[in-house]
């Protein structure tokens, strides 16, 4: 999250770049805590937890290299959102 303030000043106002940075931290631990009960869900069902990795890997590594694309903030945003589905998956590694 580093460069997230510096995406930010070059994209919004300097006075919107605190919100939109609140917004980016929040979105990626919200879909991170909903995907979490999703997919322990799946795992308690009997889905491997090798494919669930996967599956969370996938989506961390398509969520940060849309996030190294950063062509505006709307897409920083979904991003971060795509990278949280991903980080779901860490609370339910054993």
């Amino acid at each position: 999250m580093p460069t997230a303030w510096g995406y930010l000043n070059q994209y919004m106002h300097s006075h919107y770049a605190g919100f939109a940075m609140g917004v980016l931290l929040s979105v990626f631990a919200l879909s991170g805590a909903i995907s979490g009960l999703i997919l322990g869900h799946l795992n308690d069902l009997g889905v491997s937890l090798k494919r669930l990795l996967i599956v969370g890997g996938i989506f961390e590594i398509i969520g940060n290299f849309l996030y190294f694309i950063g062509i505006n903030v709307y897409l920083i945003v979904f991003s971060r959102v795509v990278a949280g589905v991903g980080m779901g998956i860490a609370v339910n590694r054993r």
